[in-house]
């Protein structure tokens, strides 16, 4: 897999995101040591929601433990950005880039025949959105 590459980070954003007509209340979930993903659209390890509405698209909550890790993939032709609702920690590749709540990190589209690698680790319990969709590019 291919490590997925930061375009920007924004601070202090004006208005969030509106992503309610996407949430699913019977999100599927997959739980690891430490962390827990709802799938609201797309995919994650061995959970699935593929819904018409949000076909195209990947919707993960997650929620990571202080000192804990998740990995997630976004899919090939996907441009990603992960909004952090609460909390602290990291995204791994080339020289950790911290995060805190209010973040929102927008990564560069991911080419390629691979699903690219996002490393989240917490420094204290963190919750965060991951969005990506068909990158216009």
């Amino acid at each position: 897999m291919l490590s997925i590459e930061i375009d920007r980070i924004q601070r202090a954003v004006p208005m969030s995101p509106r992503f309610e007509r996407w949430l699913d209340p019977r999100a599927p979930i997959a739980r690891g040591e430490g962390y827990e993903v709802q799938v609201h659209s797309g995919r994650h390890e061995g959970a699935a929601n593929v819904r018409a509405i949000s076909a195209a698209r990947t919707l993960l909550a997650i929620r990571v433990d202080g000192g804990k890790r998740v990995a997630l993939e976004v899919p090939c032709g996907q441009r990603a950005f992960l909004v952090i609702v609460s909390g602290a920690g990291r995204i791994e590749g080339d020289g950790d880039t911290v995060v805190k709540a209010d973040d929102i990190v927008w990564f560069k589209s991911v080419d390629g025949e691979e699903p690219a690698l996002l490393g989240l680790e917490a420094d204290v319990e963190l919750h965060a959105l991951l969005y990506s969709e068909a990158s216009l590019e």
